[in-house]
């Protein structure tokens, strides 16, 4: 995930966008320790 940042920054893109299904507790906790922060909860 840095490298990805890294890259994205020098690429100038200001966001990085993630798609996490909900019960993917492991991916979450990651994201969240690395500043990830829950933008939208969708349910079907």
């Amino acid at each position: 995930m840095k490298q990805i940042e890294l890259t994205a920054k020098e690429l100038g893109l200001k966001e990085i966008g993630l798609h996490v299904f909900g019960h993917n507790k492991a991916a979450r906790g990651l994201y969240e320790k690395l500043g990830y922060v829950e933008t939208n909860i969708k349910m079907e």
